[in-house]
């Protein structure tokens, strides 16, 4: 039997004492004070359920988060809170109580007369089971370490990559002696999320680089084109890498503002290759999209990608040529492998415009799906990427049933409506963040 007395743990043992004719004379009560061990078992527990948390810490702030609920509970801190160096290297910023939202998180200079910058400059833990030293030697945090609930603080830096990136703030309320396990300890959990943060922070600058490689390979700004609307967005992924997705649109020469091509494509991969693909498919369909129509220049795509030796990747597209005329328009499409366009007419009716095909590249023979479409005023077509329709969520597949029902249901045509209408369908759907790049691109015809 285990019991609770004055805030230790004991464990109580009944023994039976024989007596007489085989009879128990008594019975001994035998109490084990079990404290210690039964925190240690606690601490070991939640120090598990910490390097569990950071392990599945992708970003800063997930990192961030994990170190506030976990890494107060395992060191058994009434605060557990992260300081880290901005971007510019001047300022060391930091949640107050641990809580606030980034937002709202206060800063010091690196050079400040303050205990988070000076264990952030020098290296080395800082352990106060006094706040007394703390108001003396640092008159700047005297007010607000006098108000706070809090009696002893500790700051340990936070190693990741070599060299400190932030420091970890503990705070207690009650007084702590900071004993050599207790500092030795406090000093593990530092640097378990050190390098959880070391991870998060590269994660987040190769995710920003490839954001800005993918984005290059995207046209800066949409064309005017005379008597129709345009609009896209793109959603890079959660995984590292550039993706392949893409869009373009371009006028066909000698058409005076007649005739462009649209496409929408999506290179097999990520990472280097795969962006140097879609800068080539990209490219490559600008000059023969313009002087041919879509099948033929995706044949053109498919033998370039096929004889070039450096090349390993395939890809889906579709490609249209856009043919302006009175009152509408009229479409040519060929598609290579791609999800199928859709046309979402002036009184909400939506068709499917299924292009069988293979992928680009993928084999020595191509067969393409190729189609015309005669759009009215107020037609809309759309075009976007398999991050789409292979979102999951709690129904599975986001899936071609979905989308159609969400444009059905639009209020009407526009295209940055629509397109934002995909974009934030697909990620209310979503579980978690989104795990493939989306592109959709939607043109509507004027009257």
């Amino acid at each position: 039997m285990e019991f609770v007395r004055a805030g230790r743990t004991y464990l109580g043992s009944f023994l039976a004492v024989p007596g007489g004719g085989g009879r128990a004379g008594a019975v001994a009560v035998l109490v084990t004070d079990v404290t210690r061990r039964r925190r240690e078992k606690l601490r070991a527990r939640r120090v598990q359920e910490f390097t569990a948390a950071l392990s599945q810490a992708a970003s800063v702030a997930e990192v961030v988060e994990a170190v506030r609920d976990g890494a107060g509970a395992a060191a058994e801190a009434a605060l557990a809170a992260v300081a880290l160096m901005d971007e510019s290297g001047r300022q060391i910023r930091f949640a107050p109580t641990g809580q606030e939202p980034p937002a709202r998180w206060k800063a010091v200079g690196r050079d400040a007369v303050h205990p988070i910058a000076a264990t952030f400059r020098d290296e080395e833990p800082r352990f106060f089971p006094d706040i007394r030293p703390l108001v003396d030697d640092y008159p700047e945090v005297a007010e607000a370490v006098r108000r706070s609930p809090h009696r002893s603080w500790a700051m340990v830096p936070l190693h990741g990559r070599g060299t400190a990136a932030g420091v970890l703030i503990f705070g207690y309320a009650d007084a702590q002696e900071f004993e050599p396990a207790h500092r030795t300890f406090l000093v593990t959990l530092a640097g378990l999320a050190g390098q959880a943060l070391a991870r998060a922070q590269l994660y987040e600058r190769e995710h920003a680089t490839a954001v800005r490689l993918q984005r290059s390979l995207l046209p800066s700004r949409l064309p005017h084109v005379p008597g129709a609307e345009l609009a896209a967005v793109y959603l890079a992924g959660d995984s590292v890498g550039v993706g392949g997705d893409f869009y373009d649109v371009f006028p066909v020469d000698g058409a005076a503002g007649r005739e462009w091509v649209l496409v929408v494509g999506d290179v097999a991969g990520r990472g280097v290759d795969a962006a140097s693909v879609t800068g080539l498919a990209r490219h490559t369909l600008r000059i023969t999209a313009a002087l041919a129509e879509p099948a033929t220049a995706l044949r053109q795509l498919h033998a370039r990608l096929r004889n070039d030796p450096d090349v390993d990747r395939f890809l889906s597209v579709v490609c249209l040529r856009l043919r302006l005329r009175d009152g509408g328009a009229d479409l040519e499409l060929a598609s290579g492998g791609h999800p199928p366009a859709l046309v979402r007419r002036a009184d909400g009716r939506v068709e499917v415009i299924n292009l069988p095909g293979v992928l680009l590249g993928a084999f020595p023979e191509v067969r393409l799906g190729h189609r015309s479409v005669a759009l009215a005023a107020g037609d809309t077509v759309l075009l976007y990427t398999d991050g789409v329709i292979e979102a999951r969520g709690p129904g599975g597949l986001f899936g071609e049933e979905r989308l159609v029902a969400l444009l059905r249901g639009a209020p009407d045509g526009e295209p940055r409506r629509l397109v934002e209408l995909v974009r934030d369908g697909v990620a209310a759907y979503q579980l978690g963040p989104v795990a493939d790049d989306i592109a959709i691109l939607a043109l509507r015809v004027g009257g």
